[in-house]
């Protein structure tokens, strides 16, 4: 789930595209134009790395490797939707909601999760070539997709909290300056997403995430190890080894529910930009976007890294730039994951502050809870029945991602993988009262 979905009208940005769809700018443009994608997508690959290498005590080197896999995949999975996939202006990314299932496993191997990654990419092909995924969208009802949103938001305040407080293994209480300092960095971000003057607001995360490290170097404070690691400029990731405790089916379990409030989320972003643009043949290109989606997630699980997404941010930065070019993404595209190929640029990344990354996370998850209301005050004429169905599940998932790691040791270990992830609590807790809570007759 990621960032509030444009609502704007195709008759709003269709007549005024200074390039459509499959239009080619000449070179110096497109260069120029592909450079704006670029900036969006370097702190779409940055937080979601920072969030985990903080969640899992990584170093800023191993997290610079994990950010390298990050990029390039991403770079690839964006180039390969827009060329053969979806065929639309659609930014890719890592998947938030995937980010709580790594949460609630509670720590262990960051590479843990391959499995479980090879296993969504192959059920979102499935749903892509089977055409089965009309069938289960019935699931999911605008209460559902609601609920999916606002939950993740919820499920990563723990780990929000901690980083926005700069708490830390040398500092586990947190300092209340640097949340303080946090705070105000990411009310800046929301305000600069309103009102900074053309393509500068989509990119507003990037100028706060540069702002925030800026004002850690004005007060002194230490950004970069004093001894920086020997680091070569160009090399390509490896594939991890998998084992067979990759694919334990308390690994897999959990991430299953994950990955299908992912596919609700990929439908959004498909959708959303297809209406805006007015394309034909949208289920056809809902259909190539999960099989392009899934066979992106498997690779993710070949290199170790977190699944990827469409994101839904895009229709919004067409409607700013008035270039929907698919071109242009394609070379954005490649530029990012030309920018993986130098794990130098990925340790530099990597060095972005614990509470200045988790600053720039509490505005886009602040986003996220805005764009389930939305999708609440669309469908309208709330009854006391939509209350619970909504309310329970949240606060249910809330308490859920609250609770410590100890608390469910006790717990056979699929049922405590089941029952420890927030997500898989509230989405099956929403379908449940969704479709088994019937309305008060009158």
């Amino acid at each position: 789930m990621n960032q509030q979905q444009t609502t704007l009208k195709p008759s709003e940005t269709d007549t005024s595209l200074l390039y459509p769809l499959d239009a080619s700018p000449p070179p110096g443009q497109s260069l120029l134009l592909a450079s704006q994608w670029l900036f969006l997508m370097i702190p779409i690959c940055v937080i979601p790395a920072s969030v985990l290498g903080y969640a899992f005590g990584l170093t800023i080197g191993e997290q610079a490797m994990y950010l390298q896999r990050i990029l390039i995949l991403t770079g690839f999975m964006t180039a390969t939707q827009a060329l053969v996939g979806n065929r639309l202006t659609l930014v890719c990314g890592p998947a938030t909601v995937l980010i709580v299932g790594y949460l609630a496993a509670g720590g262990g191997d960051i590479y843990g999760f391959s499995g479980a990654m090879i296993m969504g990419g192959a059920l979102l092909a499935l749903l892509g070539v089977t055409g089965m995924l009309r069938r289960l969208l019935g699931l999911f009802t605008p209460n559902v997709v609601a609920v999916i949103l606002i939950l993740v938001a919820v499920s990563l305040i723990p780990v929000l909290t901690k980083m926005a407080a700069g708490m830390t293994m040398n500092n586990p209480s947190g300092q209340p300056e640097i949340l303080i300092r946090s705070v105000a960095l990411a009310m800046l971000i929301v305000f600069m997403s309103q009102y900074l003057p053309g393509f500068s607001r989509p990119i507003a995360i990037l100028i706060g995430i540069i702002i925030g490290i800026v004002v850690n170097l004005a007060l002194g404070l230490k950004v970069a190890p004093s001894a920086a690691p020997n680091i070569s400029w160009l090399s390509f990731p490896s594939p991890i080894g998998i084992s067979g405790s990759h694919y334990s089916l308390s690994v897999l379990l959990p991430f299953l529910f994950c990955y299908l409030a992912l596919a609700v989320n990929e439908v959004g972003s498909v959708q959303g930009m297809g209406n805006l643009l007015q394309v034909k043949d949208l289920d056809r290109r809902q259909d190539r976007s999960f099989i392009t989606t899934g066979a992106a997630n498997l690779v993710c699980g070949l290199f170790g890294t977190i699944g990827l997404v469409s994101y839904s941010l895009s229709p919004g930065v067409v409607s700013v730039t008035r270039v929907a070019s698919r071109h242009v993404l394609m070379l954005g595209a490649c530029l990012l994951f030309l920018f993986g190929l130098s794990p130098r640029l990925a340790y530099l990344f990597s060095l972005i502050p614990v509470e200045v990354a988790g600053a720039a996370m509490l505005a886009i998850l602040g986003t996220q809870i805005g764009a389930g209301v939305a999708i609440l005050l669309r469908k309208g004429n709330l009854t006391a029945r939509d209350f619970l169905v909504i309310g329970f599940p949240v606060m249910l998932g809330g308490i859920i991602s609250f609770l410590p790691q100890d608390f469910f040791v006790q717990w056979p270990i699929t049922l405590r993988t089941l029952l420890s992830n927030s997500m898989v609590v509230g989405v099956l807790t929403v379908l449940i009262l969704e479709h088994g809570l019937r309305g008060r007759r009158t």
